[in-house]
């Protein structure tokens, strides 16, 4: 079984997709963290001429972040860049392990959104998300709100289950998630 867990920064995909993974005995992909090893020095001073910047001898995350959540043409198109490199691995995963599940904020707009027998969107409440992603990303709240009208936006319609992961245990939020399973 393929479970695709999705939503905006700062909803608590990953604490949840660790809990539930646990919880069933799945195993866990955090794509971002694949992301992190796709993204070499040669693809971030790629990105920074984008912007007209010099080249550097490390990666800068919060510096890249910060210039592609400042654009959403340009992070287009480093997602289409890293997209292929990401797919592929994911692909390789997927026909590797019976039960996975694969947590990644761009899943509903990847083809891997489609092969998902459980699609799970988490939510919290927009004031608590930022706060969240304040304290995790040490940024100020400016930049977290420019990251979120930058994002994805996600339709509820198209989930099995909508999760809020507010003021809710991890417990409850499984016990959801095993009776998908069970049906």
């Amino acid at each position: 079984m393929l479970i695709g867990i999705t939503g905006p920064q700062g909803s608590g995909k990953t604490s949840v997709t660790d809990y539930i993974g646990a919880s069933i005995n799945f195993r866990v992909i955090h794509v971002d963290f694949l992301v992190h090893q796709v993204l070499d020095l040669n693809l971030y001073n790629e990105v920074l001429s984008w912007f007209n910047l010099p080249k550097e001898e490390s990666i800068d995350r919060k510096k890249l972040g910060s210039k592609l959540f400042s654009s959403q043409e340009l992070m287009e198109r480093y997602n289409a860049q890293v997209y292929e490199a990401i797919l592929i691995r994911l692909n390789e995963l997927i026909a590797n392990e019976e039960n996975l599940i694969i947590d990644w904020n761009f899943l509903p707009i990847t083809e891997i959104f489609d092969l998902c027998d459980l699609k799970i969107l988490i939510t919290a409440p927009l004031d608590e998300r930022i706060r969240r992603v304040v304290k995790r990303d040490k940024i100020d709240e400016s930049y977290a709100y420019e990251r979120e009208k930058n994002g994805i936006k996600y339709d509820s319609k198209m989930f099995d289950l909508v999760l809020n992961n507010y003021n809710i245990k991890l417990e409850q939020l499984t016990m959801e998630v095993k009776k998908l399973i069970c049906k």
